[in-house]
């Protein structure tokens, strides 16, 4: 379902022949390392052509923006295509299983959506109905989504409209400071984690070759680096200019 209650529209059941699927996540959005757990949900947006709807998802290691779409429509094809977008982006590994947690939508508990996640070995995860806090980390991101780019905005056309997003999200990814992630960008950490996990690889051959250590030693890995210096909040927290909507 869409996020923003009160504008939800008339209200939708799933399919009451669709298989009950479960609860993975228990409300525990935490991640040891990318690509382990998404979460998704779609919002409705306004322009002067008329309403669309946002479809997003969201690494929860690193709150990066994996996937998202812009649609004029709440059909699956909504959530599918942010879906693909994400699949199609992300190198996702066979050592540990990707889970992708929404909430109780009719677009979510579609046979189409189950066959993707299905074709790419992707576990489902589906919220309870009607509790948003099952699916918290992605309402928060709404509150947030729209508090930075939307609030007191109104564009004229969906063209621009999704270029506003489209700079918005590459901001979200690559610039804007996260509490949660120590104020550093959903991709520099992503990029710290994954030059201290081929750092740990590197390290951990070369001291088998050598034999050098004892296996307490072989199983001790350098700390992820860290920014020296950090930009101040109030420059980089800053959304991106936009010069092309109506207020």
């Amino acid at each position: 379902m869409p996020s923003d209650a009160a504008d939800r529209g008339a209200p939708r059941s799933p399919d009451p022949g669709a298989e009950r699927r479960p609860d993975l996540v228990n409300r525990d959005f935490t991640a040891e390392a990318p690509d382990r757990l998404w979460v998704g949900d779609f919002t409705y947006l306004r322009c002067w052509e008329g309403r669309l709807f946002f479809s997003f998802i969201i690494d929860v290691f690193s709150r990066k923006i994996v996937g998202w779409q812009l649609a004029s429509h709440m059909r699956t094809d909504l959530v599918l295509d942010a879906l693909r977008m994400a699949l199609g982006t992300r190198e996702l590994g066979a050592d540990f299983a990707l889970v992708q947690h929404t909430d109780h939508g009719s677009q979510y508990l579609s046979y189409d959506y189950a066959q993707v996640l299905d074709d790419h070995n992707v576990l489902a995860s589906v919220g309870s109905v009607g509790d948003a806090y099952d699916n918290a980390l992605a309402e928060s991101f709404v509150d947030t989504f729209k508090t930075e780019l939307i609030k007191d905005r109104v564009w004229k056309t969906r063209g621009q409209l999704e270029l506003a997003i489209l700079e918005y999200v590459h901001w979200f990814n690559h610039d804007r400071l996260h509490e949660s992630l120590d104020d550093i960008p959903p991709v520099e950490l992503e990029d710290a984690y994954y030059a201290h996990r081929s750092t740990s690889v590197s390290d951990l051959r070369f001291r088998a070759s050598t034999l050098d250590q004892d296996q307490n030693q072989l199983t001790q890995s350098p700390s992820i680096p860290v920014r020296l210096k950090k930009p101040g909040k109030s420059a980089a927290n800053r959304p991106p200019s936009y010069g092309r909507y109506v207020r």
